[in-house]
């Protein structure tokens, strides 16, 4: 027994405050004759072979993924390098500032069981937050592009090539503007402001990405960002559970025994984006009909809650600004959800010369309009853009403007 559990006893049995401590002391000293670990100690023991198990597992599957990645690129390429000799870049969740992402306990076991399963470690940015990595997957659409640098009598330890930013992010984008800004003389010069919310199964991340032009030249564009990070526990998981309620007592019987994780795929798809009733195997249909009135007020709540999230973390709008707004991650393949936050940040007085938003299918929800500025992504750019930026060469020490 805990000491809890013999105080609990004693509530419900009347013994003796003096006699409650005897029997403490006398489990103690049992315990210590018998060799028989104390609970702190079965919890601690427990944790530690659990840590363990969940390095081996990681390490194991990040080994597997190694191999499957290998095969594909060497069935387009059979004389593609081997993977040891290509660095990684990880991208994670918003938990800390860039730089002290790699000092994150997750961080620091990530990278034990990448190294363990045949992975190298970029030695400089081996992590990269994943709305950051975001923001430049979509601004650049995925281009890596490098330019012959300018010789520089007094500078010979440039290196001879550097990234062109405006093939990268396009001749007339708003943060090219800014970075040839950065060298003129005068000024003040608008402020480069990207806001970055990303929903995900399990959580939210925003980033506020700025650059300023007025601070100088700049030398590692990637330094130059002014990068501010958040991360919440909300995510799609979480409307998932909510919208459950919605269905009946028989209904919610029948998801938890007969669903798997890829049919929820689908019921997203048809409940969230298409906004029509999902035809169960039994004959039934979840979210139509009554039911309907019910999804939509889910929906909207879940959106205010994301929404709200996001208008405190970013605070008071600056309308003279240059801004674009950038929506990735599964989550917001919802209309209802993404409109939702896109208003309650308008209403809030923020202006966006560009929002780029995924599109699963359906750009808007009924009734509603593509408005100008508003920039499609692909389904490969809203699922997979922190992969796509966190490549990017945008991130290379070795390219930066000077």
């Amino acid at each position: 027994f805990a000491a809890e559990d013999f105080r609990r006893l004693v509530q419900e049995h009347g013994i003796p405050a003096a006699e409650l401590e005897a029997l403490i002391r006398l489990s103690s000293s049992a315990r210590a004759f018998a060799g028989v670990p104390s609970l702190s100690e079965v919890r601690q023991s427990l944790a530690t072979s659990v840590l363990a198990d969940a390095r081996e597992i990681a390490a194991e599957f990040l080994k597997w993924i190694r191999g499957q990645l290998l095969e594909s690129l060497r069935s387009r390429s059979p004389t593609f390098p081997d993977l040891a000799d290509i660095p990684v870049r990880v991208t994670v969740p918003a938990f800390a500032p860039e730089a002290q992402l790699a000092d994150l306990p997750g961080c620091r076991a990530l990278a034990d069981a990448l190294q363990r399963s045949g992975w190298k470690l970029h030695p400089e940015r081996p992590f990269i937050s994943e709305p950051l990595a975001n923001a430049i997957g979509v601004l650049t659409q995925g281009r890596n592009s490098i330019a012959k640098r300018r010789r520089d009598p007094g500078r010979h330890d440039l290196p001879p090539e550097k990234i062109d930013m405006p093939t990268m992010f396009g001749s007339r984008s708003p943060i090219v503007v800014t970075d040839k800004n950065s060298s003129k003389s005068g000024g003040p010069f608008p402020v480069y402001r990207a806001f970055v919310i990303d929903l995900g199964a399990f959580t939210a991340d925003f980033a506020l990405v700025e650059l300023n032009p007025n601070n100088g030249v700049i030398g590692d564009i990637v330094e130059a960002l002014a990068v501010r990070l958040h991360s919440i526990p909300l995510g799609v998981f979480d409307l998932d559970r909510r919208m459950k309620t919605v269905f009946t007592a028989e209904q919610q019987s029948y998801i938890s025994a007969s669903l798997t994780p890829f049919d929820w795929e689908d019921i997203r798809k048809k409940l969230y984006s298409d906004r029509v009733a999902f035809r169960l195997a039994d004959g039934s249909s979840l979210g139509g009909g009554a039911q309907r009135p019910a999804v939509d007020e889910e929906l909207h709540r879940f959106g205010t809650e994301l929404a709200l999230a996001a208008r405190i973390f970013f605070d008071e709008p600056l309308p003279e600004q240059s801004a674009e707004l950038i929506f990735t991650g599964g989550g917001m393949n919802i209309p209802a959800v993404r409109e939702r936050v896109q208003s309650v940040l308008e209403n809030a007085g923020h202006k966006f010369q560009k929002v780029h938003f995924p599109t699963d299918g359906k750009p808007t929800t009924p009734g509603t309009k593509t408005r100008p500025g508003m920039v499609r992504l692909s389904d490969q750019l809203a699922r997979g853009g922190s992969a796509i930026g966190g490549a990017s060469v945008f991130f290379e020490p070795a390219f930066q403007p000077s």
